[in-house]
């Protein structure tokens, strides 16, 4: 027989006091448990009952009040964090033989990375023939489903551990802003989705579909916002979508399609291509990149790729009316070179190596071609002193062309009339 003290002990910084009435006793027949508790204030799990030979042999588990978020170190590598609290009871029978296992839990506020999912009954039951639990969710908030869950979980199988249908309502979308935050930020509206879930439990499969409503984002390298109604695709290795429409704060619209991919919900990378019609693409000033920045309307096509801290841009547009475009020249000891920008006349002698070496710049991992064709409707300015207001400001047709790398740093080339 076993007895504790009253003491305490010290999980993930959370002190738990170990009820000293309780007591564990084991012999030849089974495992019997006696009112052992712990508590963490208001928080409590205790055991009562035994597990042994006997099929009437049960072993009883209460929780109440238990914070979901016990469970976040489990998930620190999802990006995932939990929260809410579980109260209810569960019943396992038989430590010899066939196992039986049911629970009837109240989820209260559940939380999925610090919002509301809702709260409600989740009911568990072991399936003996298929060595499976079968689980049944039905969560609430204001007053329409949040979230449903339906299917079994085979936690003994090594190819596929799950078998649910899963469907939610109303979930904000920046619950997902962890996964991206190095490209888009910002993330406001809602999403609804319906998808399966099978494979392992270290790497889940999703197949189904996410419907987006007013769904809000920050183009962080752009500093501009956008808003998407449509529906993305949700399949074994990440999320598509096929010409989804995106507006602009003006209401302006273009197209989008493209992938984010992962393995196992890491290594994440991405591939998509908008196409624009008069679109508010870059609202950019000084502290955003030195090199080059203003307010752009274009049209065109941009295409984005890569993967977090390693991102390609190829961008090939048309300027149209409100677009100002500023180059700043500080300390140019001459017109056709400066710290920022080259310019090579047609008759230079200089090798090109020898200009890819002279002019570098931290690229922080961005690798850009752009190609953007001015229109009269733009103005250019060239910006050699801001405070003496030494500006050259021109409206004309021409073609800047801008290439950023690691290897070569950053070029940009202007044929401007």
């Amino acid at each position: 027989k076993l007895r504790f003290k009253k003491s305490k002990v010290s999980v993930s910084d959370m002190l738990w006091e170990i009820d000293p009435l309780g007591h564990v006793a084991f012999d030849s027949t089974g495992l019997t448990v006696n009112k052992m508790a712990i508590q963490n204030e208001w928080q409590k799990f205790s055991l009562n009952g035994r597990l042994g030979k006997n099929s009437s042999d049960i072993l009883n588990i209460s929780l109440h009040k238990f914070n979901v978020d016990n469970f976040n170190m489990l998930l620190h590598r999802t990006g995932l964090t939990l929260g809410g609290s579980v109260t209810g009871t569960a019943h396992i029978r038989a430590l010899y033989g066939p196992m039986s296992f049911l629970s009837d839990l109240q989820l209260d506020s559940l939380m999925l990375n610090h919002h509301l999912i809702g709260s409600g009954r989740i009911n568990n039951e072991w399936i003996a023939n298929e060595s499976a639990i079968s689980i049944d969710a039905h969560l609430k908030h204001d007053g329409i489903d949040g979230l449903l869950i339906n299917g079994k979980y085979f936690p003994q199988s090594n190819e596929n551990n799950y078998k649910l249908n899963v469907a939610f309502n109303g979930l904000p979308v920046s619950a997902f802003e962890h996964y991206v935050e190095k490209i888009i930020s910002g993330l406001e509206g809602s999403a609804s989705a319906d998808f399966r879930v099978s494979g392992k439990t270290d790497s889940p499969i999703l197949n189904g579909m996410v419907m987006l409503d007013s769904a809000k984002l920050h183009v962080n390298y752009l500093n501009t916002d956008f808003v998407v109604n449509d529906t993305i695709g949700v399949g074994a290795n990440g999320f598509t979508m096929v010409d989804a429409t995106v507006s602009d704060i003006y209401g302006s619209k273009g197209s989008i399609s493209g992938f984010l991919h992962h393995t196992g919900f890491k290594d994440w990378n991405f591939d998509a291509t908008a196409t624009i019609n008069n679109v508010f693409a870059m609202n950019t000033g000084p502290s955003h990149n030195s090199l080059y920045y203003g307010k752009g309307f274009a049209s065109g096509v941009v295409r984005f790729s890569g993967k977090p801290g390693d991102i390609f841009m190829d961008m090939a547009l048309k300027t149209e009316r409100g677009t100002r475009f500023h180059i700043p020249l500080y300390g140019a000891e001459t017109v056709s070179e400066s710290d920022f920008i080259t310019f090579v006349s047609p008759n230079s002698d200089e090798p090109d190596d020898e200009l890819d070496q002279k002019y570098k710049v931290d690229l922080s991992g961005l690798t850009m071609n752009f190609d953007m064709e001015l229109t009269p409707e733009a103005e250019v300015q060239l910006i050699f002193d801001q405070k003496s207001g030494d500006i050259m400001k021109g409206q004309g047709t021409g073609d800047i062309k801008m290439k950023l790398d690691r290897l070569s740093g950053f070029k940009m080339f202007v044929d401007y009339v």
